[in-house]
């Protein structure tokens, strides 16, 4: 398993970027569907769950052809017009696509790999996974008091074996506005 991540312009203007975690063999066709993307309109929206969806929905048919050779997406948009933060999402892109709830949670992904997941509606979300039980607990705590304040990917690069970092765009999200992130520990192509 390695990182993916990927940005793209879409044709009438949105800039989106997307990450995630995929087979090594695979990075590179990964990265190649999402590219397509560029080619697509996204349309003018304002309402930021129809905008969610959208992404969602979007990526989710540019992937199909690696379908199996991808295991978690993050992703983000920057949609200034939008009435509302929006424009992250994280997780399955083949799975029914779902609004976060304000609670933490677990995931397990289709290889097994079982990950923490904090999610923060109009703000974003995180998963990760660490080597230790004890470590994993504790950080999970820290997280979840502080996402998405620098401080908290500051803990999550040194002590997560692996997380995928997305906030929504909004002027008032004070961490890394609009972004999507993607780390592995020892990856060289951790972004």
């Amino acid at each position: 398993m390695v990182c993916f991540r990927t940005e793209f312009v879409f044709r009438d203007g949105p800039t989106a970027s997307v990450c995630g975690f995929c087979r090594r063999e695979r990075r590179l066709a990964v990265e190649d569907c999402f590219q397509t993307l560029s080619g697509a309109a996204f349309g003018f929206l304002r309402d930021g769950l129809l905008i969610d969806h959208r992404l969602s929905r979007l990526l989710a048919e540019a992937a199909a052809p690696e379908r199996d050779s991808i295991f978690l997406t993050a992703a983000c948009i920057r949609m200034p017009q939008a009435d509302s933060p929006c424009g992250a999402v994280l997780g399955d892109l083949f799975a029914p696509a779902e609004s976060a709830a304000e609670d933490c949670a677990a995931l397990t992904l289709k290889n097994g790999l079982h990950l923490h997941l904090i999610l923060r509606p109009g703000t974003g979300a995180v998963a990760f996974f660490c080597a230790e039980g004890e470590t994993e607990e504790t950080l999970y705590a820290e997280v979840a008091a502080s996402f998405p304040e620098r401080n908290a990917l500051e803990r999550l690069e040194q002590e997560a074996e692996g997380f995928l970092w997305t906030v929504d765009h909004a002027p008032d999200n004070s961490a890394l506005n609009g972004s999507c992130l993607a780390y592995l520990r020892g990856d060289t192509g951790a972004y």
